[in-house]
C-alpha cells in the first residue's frame, strides 16, 4: 500500500513539474487595464468631493502648482509664483498651454475657476480662503 501511495505521489509530482516548465509565449501588449473599487460620480472638480471621482479628476485636470514626493510645490500650469503679501499670492502662467479643443489657456480661464472654487456649495470650504481673484 505504502509503495502504490509513494508511486502515486510520484506521478503526481511529475506532472506538476511537468507542467511548470511549459514555456508559454507572452505576448507583449501595450495597453494597461486600471480597475477601482467604484465609479466616479462626476468629473466636475467643482461639483463633487468623493474620494471615487477625485480619483480621476486628479488624472484629468492641470493645477497652477503641484506637490512632490517630498512635498514641495513644483510649477503646474503656473511657471513660477510669488507671494506679494502673506496673504497674496501672484501666478505666472507658463505660455503654450492649451485645452483639449486647442485653444490657450488664458488669465481669465484661471479666474473663472478659482471663483468656481470659492463659490461652489460643494466645494466651498476648500476657497473659503479666496478672498479675490483679479488679473494683474
Amino acid at each position: 500500500m505504502k509503495r502504490k501511495l509513494s508511486l502515486l505521489y510520484l506521478i503526481i509530482v511529475m506532472v506538476l513539474v511537468a507542467s511548470c516548465n511549459k514555456k508559454e509565449k507572452i505576448e507583449s501588449k501595450k495597453e494597461v487595464i486600471a480597475a477601482q473599487v467604484g465609479a466616479a460620480k462626476s468629473l466636475d472638480p467643482q461639483g463633487t468631493n468623493d474620494k471615487r471621482s477625485l480619483e480621476v479628476i486628479v488624472q484629468v485636470y492641470d493645477t497652477l502648482v503641484e506637490v512632490d514626493k517630498n512635498m514641495e510645490l513644483k510649477d503646474g500650469l503656473a511657471e513660477n509664483w510669488e507671494y506679494i503679501t502673506p496673504t497674496k499670492i501672484r501666478f505666472k502662467l507658463k505660455d503654450g498651454i492649451k485645452f483639449h479643443n486647442e485653444e490657450p489657456l488664458k488669465v481669465e480661464d484661471v479666474i473663472f475657476s478659482l471663483n468656481r472654487v470659492k463659490n461652489s456649495k460643494i466645494v466651498g470650504a476648500i476657497g473659503e480662503s479666496i478672498e479675490s481673484v483679479e488679473k494683474v
